[in-house]
């Protein structure tokens, strides 16, 4: 599948060399109707299976609509992270072949696909192109900026389009890497877990979304289940709200959990 990508700026940045010659109402009709001519065209062209209108103008996202074009799930993403300037939606077969298997990949193994990356959150399948198909994606969106589609592919959000690509190719080289290491028979070596809260405290002064930020150095690790493989189950979207657990929240509950087992040996009280 061929994806024609177009990157378009905000209707009143659009022409700007003609900003002098053609009054504003003008100059943002004439981009109009060129992106319209454009999607037409593309849509008729052989080979282009789909065009994709990657923008923050909500009034030419409605209208690469309108004209055609796979357009609702940028615009969720948009919507839904104000630090989206730019998305990639795209069929890379390494990671595409997770999604189609319903995994995710490990964590902890490779240092540059833990700082821009990281967890890859899976999208359940729903029909591409359609409005629940881009509501699918929003619960993932704050912790995830790459996120697998079920039977489909992936989406990648970032600041700028280039950064989103590069994300889109940092996940896909990292999934093959861990196909061809599996070849060789012998187990995943893992970051340790001091190690990886290195890198996480590297991402998040970058700006960079994860879920795993502020949790415990224990937990920051996804490894594969059953191990051996290469893969994991998904994990869910964090609900709306909800923060990650702090360390003062872990050791309640492991302080509760303690006291609960040792209540339980004891046994009832004697009279």
């Amino acid at each position: 599948m061929t994806v024609a990508l177009i990157p378009v700026k905000r209707l009143e940045e659009s022409k700007s060399r003609l900003l002098s010659r053609l009054p504003d109402a003008m100059r943002q009709a004439l981009t109009l109707a060129m992106l319209e001519d454009l999607v037409d065209a593309l849509s008729r062209t052989r080979g282009i299976s789909r065009t994709a209108i990657t923008t923050p103008d909500p009034v030419v996202a409605e209208r690469a609509a309108a004209a055609g074009a796979e357009i609702l799930m940028h615009l969720e993403i948009y919507k839904a992270e104000p630090k989206a300037k730019g998305v990639v939606h795209c069929h890379p077969p390494h990671a595409t072949a997770y999604a189609v298997t319903g995994r995710i990949p490990p964590t902890c193994v490779i240092p540059e696909q833990e700082v821009f990356v990281g967890r890859v959150a899976l999208v359940p399948y729903r029909t591409p192109g359609t409005q629940d198909f881009a509501d699918a994606i929003i619960p993932f969106v704050k912790d995830h900026n790459s996120i697998l589609l079920q039977n489909h592919g992936i989406v990648c959000w970032a600041d700028t389009v280039t950064h989103a690509e590069w994300y889109a190719e940092v996940l896909d080289t990292y999934c093959q890497t861990l196909m061809y290491a599996q070849q060789l028979g012998a187990p995943l070596t893992h970051i340790p877990g001091d190690k990886a809260a290195e890198l996480l405290a590297i991402k998040k002064t970058l700006g960079l979304p994860d879920a795993r930020h502020d949790m415990k150095e224990c937990q920051l690790c996804d490894l594969p289940e059953p191990p051996g493989t290469i893969a994991r189950p998904p994990f869910p979207p964090r609900a709306a709200g909800a923060t990650a657990p702090t360390s003062d929240d872990v050791e309640s509950i492991v302080q509760a959990v303690t006291d609960a087992v040792m209540g339980a040996l004891d046994g009832p009280p004697r009279s």
